[in-house]
């Protein structure tokens, strides 16, 4: 394969973009499922809008800090370990957003949300440089984030 490192044997080329285009997505669904929701939240847990925008606010904040430590630790300790762990994270904080009983504890929730989604993301585009170079990578990758747009 031209411009490839390694070749995938389980998942194919398809399904290896597929699977990396569905780890990709992990931040615009946790925004989109939960955005729609948000003004039902106001009554529900009794706060206001400033505070429930905390929700969003250190979503974004701790997934970008968070991406800054899972690909060197995906990179020293492997990628499918540090996945998994992110995995547990965001299934964790997932679970945690539903049976949120304040505001506070939802915010909590989506701040282990969004350091699982980071890993996601990292792990994701540390596995595409894995497995291709050049301008098949930009091609790639131009690919993923198409279909994560869609």
């Amino acid at each position: 394969m031209e411009n490839s490192k390694v070749s995938q044997k389980i998942l194919g080329n398809t399904g290896f973009i597929a699977f990396v285009g569905f780890l990709s997505a992990f931040v615009p669904m946790s925004t989109d499922l939960y955005l729609p929701a948000l003004p039902s939240m106001i009554n529900s847990f009794h706060t206001n809008v400033q505070t429930l925008n905390l929700t969003i606010t250190f979503f974004f904040l701790f997934y970008a800090i968070s991406m800054l430590f899972w690909g060197p630790l995906s990179d020293k300790h492997g990628r499918k370990i540090i996945l998994s762990i992110g995995m547990i994270l965001y299934t964790l904080g997932s679970f945690l957003c539903f049976i949120s009983p304040t505001v506070t504890t939802l915010i909590f929730a989506r701040i282990l949300q969004a350091i699982g989604s980071g890993s996601a993301v990292s792990v994701a585009t540390a596995m595409m440089k894995d497995v291709y170079t050049g301008k098949k990578l930009v091609a790639m990758l131009a690919t993923v984030h198409s279909m994560v747009f869609i």
